[in-house]
C-alpha cells in the first residue's frame, strides 16, 4: 500500500467547515464533485460512517491516513471562525424564535456594549430601589441627562445616545422643573437628545400599550430608558405575584433586547428598605441597585442588591440644591463605609466590655444575659479574628486570658 500524497495547495473554506464540523461531533455534507480535496472527502466518509460521538477519533485517525495531521493543516483549521462551522440558525416557521448552535457559541462573541459603564449595560434590564424622598428619581434623570450629553455620571464613563424618559409618576411640570435644573446644575443650556412622556398611563401588563412603548422606542432608538416608577405601569397588579410581575418584565426584556437599549425601572422599597414585591422581580432584572437618603441630606448611597453580569457596585453622590440658581447638582463622593453587623452573642461580649474596661472568658460566660455561655466564649475568639476585641493581659505561661476592646473601636451603645 503505497503513502498517500502530502497536501500540495491550501484547503478551502469547505474544507475547513467540513472538517471543523466533525471534530465537534456534527455532520458534514457528503463529498460532492469537486467541492472537497481528495483527502477532505475520505475524512468527510470515514467521520459520517460512525457516530457522532465517535466522530472526533475517527476523523483524527483518517486525517492521519490522509496525511493531514499535520501542525500546518490544524492551524488552518484552528484559523476558521467555528461559528462558520455550525448549522445555519433555524427560524420556526412563525418566526417567534430561533434555534441556535452551541458551536456558534465557540465564534467570536462581541464585547458587552456599555451604556454606563460598567452599570447599565446595553440589552439589560435594571431596577433602581428606594423609600420615597430617597432622590433615586433625580439620580437617574441625572443619569439621562449624562447620557443624553454624552458626560460621566458620576464616576462612570457614559455612551453618549438618546434617552426617553417615562415618567407616571411626577407629572409634566414637576418633571420639566427636575430637568431643568439638573441640566443648568451642569451647564447645558440647549436641547439634548432626552425626550419624555408624562402620565400617559401606560400598562405593561397590556398588550396595546407594549406595543406603544415598542413603537416608541423603534423610532426614538434609546440607548437608555427610564421608567417612573414600577407599581404605576401594572396598575391593579399585584407586585407580590407572579402572575402578575412576570408579564411585565417579560415585555421589558422583549424590548431592551431587540433594540439593544439599557431599561432602568425606578421602584419603591418595602417597610424593612428591601425591595417590594414578589421574588419574580429580582429574578427578572440583571442589575438591581438600592439607594438610602435621608430627606434631610443630600448623601445618596448606592449598593447592590443583585449583580448578574457585572461586579457589585457601592457608590455615593452628594445632591445640592440650589433654590436661588434653580439647580441640582449630583457629584460623586466617597462611598459610606461599611457597617458591621454583630451576632447577639458578640454584641453582649461587646457591651459587657465597655461597661468593664476589661474581662475574662469566665466573667463573660458567668454573666451571659442575651446569649449562652457557651455562645459568649466563641464570641469572643470571633471578634478577636475580626480585629475589634484583644488580649490585654500581657499573655505568658499561667496567666490568665483577659480581653478588652482594641483603642480603635467604638463600643456600641450601652442600651
Amino acid at each position: 500500500m503505497s503513502a498517500p500524497a502530502a497536501p500540495t495547495a491550501k484547503y478551502t473554506a469547505a474544507d475547513l467547515r467540513a472538517v471543523s464540523r466533525l471534530l465537534c461531533g456534527m455532520d458534514a455534507p457528503s463529498p460532492n464533485g469537486r467541492e472537497h480535496s481528495e483527502g477532505v472527502a475520505a475524512v468527510i466518509v470515514a467521520g459520517m460512517k460512525v457516530a457522532p460521538s465517535e466522530r472526533p477519533n475517527a476523523v483524527q485517525v483518517e486525517m492521519a491516513r490522509q496525511g493531514l495531521d499535520r501542525p500546518e493543516v490544524w492551524r488552518e483549521i484552528a484559523a476558521i471562525d467555528p461559528a462558520q462551522a455550525a448549522p445555519a440558525p433555524m427560524v420556526s416557521q412563525s418566526q417567534r424564535f430561533v434555534v441556535r448552535w452551541a458551536a456558534e457559541a465557540l465564534g467570536t462573541i462581541p464585547p458587552t456594549e456599555w451604556v454606563v459603564e460598567p452599570v447599565f449595560a446595553k440589552g439589560s434590564v435594571n431596577l433602581v430601589v428606594g423609600e420615597g424622598g430617597s432622590k433615586k428619581t433625580y439620580l437617574m434623570q441625572d443619569c439621562g441627562v449624562r447620557v443624553a450629553a454624552g458626560l460621566k455620571w458620576l464616576d462612570y464613563f457614559t455612551t453618549q445616545g438618546t434617552v426617553l424618559l417615562i415618567d407616571e409618576e411626577s407629572g409634566n411640570n414637576r418633571t420639566k422643573r427636575r430637568l431643568s435644573a439638573l441640566m443648568r446644575g451642569r451647564g447645558i443650556n440647549h436641547g439634548i437628545p432626552l425626550a419624555y412622556t408624562s402620565l400617559a398611563q401606560f400598562n405593561l401588563r397590556d398588550a396595546a400599550d407594549v406595543a406603544l412603548i415598542e413603537a416608541l422606542v423603534q423610532e426614538l432608538k434609546p440607548a437608555l430608558v427610564i421608567i417612573d416608577a414600577l407599581a404605576d405601569v401594572m396598575p391593579n397588579a399585584d407586585e407580590n405575584a407572579v402572575k402578575d410581575v412576570q408579564p411585565v418584565f417579560q415585555a421589558l426584556r422583549s424590548i431592551a433586547e431587540k433594540y439593544q437599549c439599557a431599561i432602568v425601572v425606578i421602584h419603591h422599597s418595602n417597610k424593612l428598605g428591601g425591595y417590594r414585591g414578589s421574588t419574580a422581580v429580582k429574578a427578572a432584572v440583571d442589575l438591581m441597585l438600592m439607594v438610602d437618603s435621608k430627606p434631610d441630606s443630600g448623601r445618596i448611597d448606592v449598593t447592590t442588591e443583585k449583580a448578574r453580569d457585572v461586579e457589585p457596585l457601592t457608590f455615593s453622590a452628594l445632591a445640592r440644591f440650589d433654590s436661588l440658581t434653580e439647580t441640582v447638582t449630583i457629584e460623586p463622593v466617597c462611598a459610606a463605609p461599611k457597617s458591621v453587623s454583630y451576632t447577639k452573642a458578640e454584641d453582649y461580649v461587646l457591651r459587657y466590655l465597655a461597661r468593664h474596661s476589661m474581662s475574662t472568658i469566665d466573667d463573660l460566660k458567668s454573666h451571659a444575659d442575651s446569649c449562652a455561655p457557651r455562645s459568649a466564649e466563641n464570641a469572643v475568639y470571633g471578634l478577636v479574628a475580626k480585629g475589634v476585641v484583644r488580649r490585654v493581659d500581657g499573655g505568658g505561661r499561667g496567666s490568665v486570658a483577659t480581653y478588652g476592646l482594641t483603642p480603635k473601636e467604638e463600643s456600641p451603645d450601652d442600651e
